[in-house]
């Protein structure tokens, strides 16, 4: 529909196969991933949410690195430092607090459904 949804007011299939795109098209995956584990419990207690969500973060990172290196012609190095590196301190922050909200937000819902 061409809105502005990406970053920089980015819109269309450009954003979706630029040298960013894997960063987008890995939240697939990882969302099947992170879905799939939650429907085992994984999300139920911190100890094993906040690996979850960490193994989401990496599968999103790592699938993106992999994309910018080819779409951007870099060698792993230099993806790995533009596309891993400065999104770390904010993957582990989104991580921990989601891993550690998700187990308080399940008590109130089974709290309430009873």
């Amino acid at each position: 529909m061409g809105l502005p949804f990406f970053a920089k007011a980015a819109s269309g299939w450009g954003a979706l196969t630029g040298p960013t795109g894997g960063f987008l098209v890995a939240f697939l995956p990882a969302a099947l991933l992170v879905g799939l584990a939650a429907r085992q419990g994984y999300d139920r207690r911190w100890w094993t949410a906040v690996p979850l969500f960490l193994a989401g973060q990496l599968l999103i990172l790592a699938m993106g690195v992999s994309w910018l290196r080819v779409k951007a012609g870099l060698d792993f190095a230099t993806a790995f430092q533009k596309g891993f590196v400065p999104f770390i301190p904010g993957g582990l922050l989104k991580a921990a607090i989601a891993g550690l909200l998700m187990p308080l937000a399940w008590r109130f819902v089974l709290k309430r459904r009873d």
